[in-house]
């Protein structure tokens, strides 16, 4: 018997802003159990410096395996989804759409730590991008005949600048 010390390796990821989730395609079985999403970056090229680029490191989401068990299907946060949806430099497209993993990020089954991808070059571009076509819809609203004021419930963020009042 010889153990498997070789890291775990990220193939390619896919963004689907559609369904808030992320598909990352490792090279062996991801112990979903010890991932730590705070350890994953998206950014809008494969080098982020301060001031160059836009980055955003994940604060949340539900993790489980799909396909053949070397595919984690991440399901972001509620919040995490929504700012990456109204992001002007990150998933418009798979050129500007790249995945930093750190160290600690997630380990195989055997304990090995992921192969580390730093936001310093490393990143990874996405193979694929699917972006947001969820219609916006109004989940309920309050009216205060007091004060005049209507207070709109929606099913995710929205641009301000884009709503109109008038129809």
């Amino acid at each position: 018997y010889v153990p498997d010390t070789d890291p775990l390796q990220m193939k390619s990821f896919v963004l689907d802003l559609n369904e808030g989730a992320i598909l990352i395609s490792f090279d062996d079985f991801p112990d979903i159990n010890t991932l730590s999403v705070k350890n994953i970056t998206i950014q809008s090229n494969a080098t982020v410096s301060s001031g160059t680029g836009q980055w955003f490191t994940l604060s949340g989401g539900s993790p489980s395996l799909a396909g053949n068990g070397r595919t984690l299907n991440l399901t972001l946060s509620q919040s995490d989804a929504n700012l990456l949806r109204n992001m002007s430099d990150i998933g418009k497209t798979v050129n500007d759409t790249y995945l930093a993993i750190a160290y600690s990020a997630i380990s195989d089954y055997f304990g090995n730590p992921m192969f580390p991808l730093y936001p310093n070059g490393s990143a990874v571009r996405a193979a694929n991008i699917t972006g947001d076509t969820t219609l916006l819809q109004v989940l309920h609203f309050d009216l205060d005949m007091n004060t005049g004021v209507l207070t709109l419930h929606f099913s995710k963020t929205y641009m301000v600048s884009t709503f109109n009042v008038s129809g």
